[in-house]
C-alpha cells in the first residue's frame, strides 16, 4: 500500500489551465498506458481508465482532474467543503512559482 510522490515543472505559461493540459498532453503521448488514440477528456470517459487511475494510477500528471481544467476557483471549493472526488490516498494541485 501507499503512494507515490511527483512533480512536474514547465516554462511558465501564463494561462495555467493550457499549461496544465498541455503537460498532460505531453506525458500522455510518452505512455498511454494501455489506453491508445485518447485525448485526456476521452480517458476520463473511459471506465476502464477510471478504474486504472483509482486503483494505482500513473504517478504523473494523467492522475488528477478528470476534466483537465484545475480552477483555482474548483480547488477552493473542494478543500472548504470536503468534497474532493479523488480516492483518499492522493489528491493534486497546480500552482505557479
Amino acid at each position: 500500500m501507499g503512494g507515490n510522490e511527483w512533480t512536474s515543472t514547465g516554462p511558465y505559461q501564463r494561462d495555467l489551465e493550457s499549461a496544465f493540459r498541455q503537460t498532460q498532453e505531453q506525458e500522455l503521448a510518452k505512455d498511454d498506458h494501455g489506453f491508445p488514440g485518447r485525448d485526456i477528456v476521452g480517458l476520463w470517459e473511459d471506465d476502464g481508465w477510471r478504474e486504472y487511475i483509482l486503483t494505482g494510477g500513473t504517478s504523473c500528471v494523467l492522475d488528477w482532474t478528470p476534466e483537465g481544467r484545475p480552477t483555482r476557483e474548483r480547488w477552493a471549493a473542494a478543500l472548504r467543503t470536503g468534497a474532493l472526488t479523488f480516492p483518499d490516498r492522493g489528491t493534486g494541485r497546480c500552482t505557479a512559482d
